[in-house]
């Protein structure tokens, strides 16, 4: 069989060594200067790019590397920033940094879980008087900026998070009568200046991710407001992008449901990439009900959202693809989502802190790379496991008494729950995470790290403070 071209759809942006979380920390604690900050992104953006050249990734997802949070980096490139942000007059960094962290007298956005993923996004606010305004500036320049750098610059793909996903993760506040489909309407004239200016001079890609993970959420079915919206507006993104870069439609995080997945296959876009990790379902609907003859299949096989190899089980999956589309030149190999949610590079670890046949099972960001180049260079025949997942364990030497009993439940929910909160007040509070970093906390923590503070000392300060919040 012929070689699949390959497509990554967004990669970690911490960098190999956590050189963003540094820089930050530094920025924060006014040890460095913001165009010092900008320096180490760019080099970040710039080592994610050449590891993926490295590889041999045919098309390279970019501009999802970010500060902070992509959600807050594209609220703030359509001029959703919030009202108390706004009438404190700040901007720049400091307006970002704001919504990001919060400061005196202005607290930060909520912060929530972006899907089912464990990454936490900021939510942006949408009132009344919220007009998006494109500054698309800074990403542009990215984008020139890789194109610039790369060893072919028409492998770099710009990622943009999409119109109806943004919409849908905002929250709409202060009783405004401004609703998901009200602000898609507002934004789409703001995307098709996007599309046209990254089409024409200087940036000039040929093509573009629009990223819709949205589609996989319940209220995407047939006859509800996501897919009135979503079919409107990729039909004026399309009319208004004829001849510019060609768009690349990413759904991630789950199966479509064959209702979805019947309108979002005839959109007007020349690539659907889909995520064939989470369930069997998807490789299912698309072998039942076809895929079309005019457009490009992102295979995404190479399980984005966890740490295991699993060649065999994606070649397995990747030939049904294969079958089922009937034409390797529409076929294009993928994550199954940003690679963002899995560590940077194995062999980052110590020799030795991992068992050798775990490690062997193993595959972080850059390994993932290397999965995704060799499924695409071989026949993808292998059917070792039915699917992805399922034989990670298999060889290891402390698996050898897992069964799969072990993996379902004793006893059903209903009977579980009743045992669970036998003991809980009618209406129990819990945490979600960490307690909060007061000031005092953090000076403390940098007394400890600086040695003005043993361990001990350090420890029962810490150990007060938990028992107080709680």
């Amino acid at each position: 069989m012929t070689s699949l071209r390959t497509s990554t759809i967004g990669f970690p942006r911490t960098g190999p060594k956590r050189e963003m979380k540094m820089a930050l920390e530094k920025y924060w604690g006014k040890k460095i200067t913001e165009s010092e900050l900008l320096e180490v992104s760019d080099k970040v953006a710039l080592q994610s790019l050449r590891d993926q050249e490295a590889a041999g990734v045919d098309l390279i997802g970019v501009g999802d590397h970010t500060l902070y949070d992509h959600v807050l980096d594209w609220s703030e490139r359509f001029g959703l920033t919030c009202k108390r942000v706004r009438e404190a007059k700040l901007t720049g960094l400091e307006a970002y940094f704001t919504q990001a962290r919060g400061r005196d007298g202005i607290p930060a956005l909520d912060m929530t879980k972006y899907f089912d993923s464990n990454y936490h996004y900021m939510v942006p606010e949408v009132g009344e008087d919220t007009v998006p305004r494109a500054d698309f500036s800074s990403f542009v320049a990215h984008v020139q900026l890789l194109r610039s750098k790369a060893a072919k610059a028409d492998s770099v793909v710009p990622i943009v998070l999409g119109p109806v996903t943004l919409a849908k993760l905002c929250k709409y506040v202060d009783g405004t009568r401004k609703t998901a489909a009200v602000l898609v309407k507002e934004l789409v004239p703001l995307y098709k200046a996007l599309l046209e200016e990254l089409g024409r001079g200087a940036t000039g890609v040929k093509e573009v991710q629009l990223h819709e993970p949205w589609l996989v959420m319940s209220d995407a079915e047939k006859g509800t407001e996501v897919k009135i919206l979503t079919e409107a507006v990729y039909k004026e993104l399309s009319s208004a992008n004829s001849k510019g870069p060609a768009v690349n439609l990413c759904v991630h995080f789950d199966s479509l449901s064959p209702a979805v997945y019947s309108y979002v296959v005839e959109l007007p876009v020349q690539r659907v990439t889909l995520d064939f990790c989470r369930s069997k379902a998807m490789v299912e609907i698309v072998e039942k009900q076809g895929f079309p003859a005019t457009k490009e299949l992102g295979a995404g096989v190479v399980d984005g959202r966890n740490v295991w190899r699993n060649e065999a089980a994606a070649g397995g999956i990747l030939q049904r693809i294969r079958k089922a589309v009937q034409d390797d030149a529409r076929v294009v190999v993928a994550p199954s989502c940003s690679l963002q949610f899995v560590p940077y590079d194995l062999d980052h670890e110590e020799e030795g802190s991992i068992p050798a046949e775990v490690r062997a099972k193993l595959a972080f960001a850059k390994q993932k790379l290397e999965v995704l180049t060799k499924l695409a260079s071989s026949d993808s025949s292998s059917t070792a496991a039915t699917w992805i997942g399922e034989d990670n364990l298999s060889g290891v030497e402390g698996a050898k008494g897992v069964t799969p009993e072990m993996y379902t439940r004793s006893e059903p929910f209903k009977e579980r729950r009743g045992k669970q909160l036998a003991e809980l007040p009618d209406f129990p509070t819990t945490t979600i995470g960490s307690f909060p970093q007061t000031a005092e906390i953090r000076k403390l923590r940098r007394e400890w790290k600086e040695g003005k503070v043993g361990k001990a000392a350090y420890e029962e300060q810490i150990d007060k403070e938990i028992e107080r919040v709680v």
